[in-house]
């Protein structure tokens, strides 16, 4: 009889260590898990005033949706006729000056947010070119489509491109910001010229301290080769994903099925995670169909299928693994008034979805 109980005791400690090792193993899990969603990127791109009237209150409403990451978006005009790039302009907002950003990370850091800094350059108006000007753009309509005409405008967009980027690197080192964007959407410069952007990313790295990436647009973001440079993939998420008014979201999910293939076997390849650098839609009818418009031709007011656009994105695609979180597009410093057909999330039914998953 002892030796019964002998046996049923070191089977009872046998068990025992088992279930202990077997949930140790679970806990762990379940602590890992936390930790990705703890560290996934959630995040908002900011859209200041055009004047100097930024108050911390203008950003502490980010919160309402759990976001935990601001993306600052320093601006400038290039020059169509002499490919300069200046802020010196007046459709340039305060927001998007060196002042403006400068500012702008001190509210944000003080409010407890992390950063990226995302500089955008875009094309000076047509109607804005002076009489006689030779336009070196060709009439291009947007700045990824845009191809020098020969070697000394390459030259001179480089060296303009360098002294626009340079001081804003140099201002996320000196304020610790987290993430540098080194480019956004500038699809056939970096195409054609990845030998001076290989050179800017090593120049840059010798500046900053902390991670960058690349803000690729929806179209021919694999094409871009600066992807083992970088710390990650970033891409602008504006597929074509519905013709519909108001796409179910089951609808959407099917699409997101075949779209982000191509994403994942590119994060894949280069071993590297994907931020959706900017991820937005606006509240009117259709617009999954071409959702970069801004305001063309599309007017009426739908607040559904932006609710169902959030939904498919974030059922779809954002608890990949490979998948490193991301910035909506946008969000405004001030209230956004009902009427708002624009991309601004604030005030409008999608904030809800933006804040359950952030949350």
């Amino acid at each position: 009889m002892r030796g019964i109980k002998i046996i049923k005791r070191t089977i009872n400690l046998k068990c025992a260590i088992s279930l202990f090792l077997l949930f140790t193993a679970i806990y762990i899990s379940i602590s890992q898990h936390n930790m990705i969603s703890a560290d996934k990127i959630e995040g908002v791109n900011f859209i200041g005033p055009y004047e100097d009237i930024l108050e911390p209150y203008m950003m502490e409403d980010i919160k309402m949706v759990h976001a935990e990451w601001i993306a600052l978006i320093p601006g400038a005009i290039m020059s169509r006729t002499t490919l300069e790039i200046s802020t010196k302009n007046n459709r340039i907002g305060w927001y998007e000056s060196a002042a403006g950003i400068e500012k702008s990370i001190q509210i944000s850091q003080n409010l407890g947010f992390r950063i990226m800094l995302k500089p955008h350059i875009v094309l000076q108006y047509v109607e804005d070119i002076p009489t006689g000007a030779i336009d070196k753009t060709d009439n291009t309509e947007w700045r990824g489509s845009y191809v020098a005409s020969d070697e000394n405008d390459w030259k001179l967009l480089e060296d303009n491109y360098r002294n626009f980027i340079i001081p804003y690197a140099q201002m996320a080192e000196d304020y610790q910001v987290e993430l540098f964007c080194i480019g956004t959407e500038l699809r056939e410069f970096v195409i054609s010229r990845p030998y001076y952007w290989n050179q800017l990313i090593e120049e840059i790295r010798k500046i900053y301290t902390g991670k960058i990436c690349y803000s690729a647009n929806w179209d021919g973001f694999e094409k871009i080769p600066l992807w083992d440079k970088l710390d990650y993939v970033g891409l602008n998420s504006y597929f074509p994903l519905s013709k519909k008014d108001t796409p179910s979201i089951k609808n959407l999910n099917n699409k997101w099925k075949e779209v982000k293939k191509s994403i994942y076997t590119l994060s894949q390849e280069k071993n590297k995670k994907i931020i959706f650098t900017e991820f937005g839609w606006r509240n009117v009818d259709a617009s999954g169909k071409e959702p970069w418009i801004h305001n063309a031709g599309l007017h009426k007011s739908n607040y559904k299928i932006q609710s169902n656009l959030y939904s498919a994105f974030f059922e779809s695609i954002w608890n990949e693994p490979w998948v490193a979180g991301g910035f909506c597009w946008d969000w405004n410093y001030k209230t956004v008034d009902v009427s708002d057909t624009n991309f601004h999330i604030n005030n409008k039914p999608a904030a809800k979805i933006l804040a359950k998953y952030y949350h």
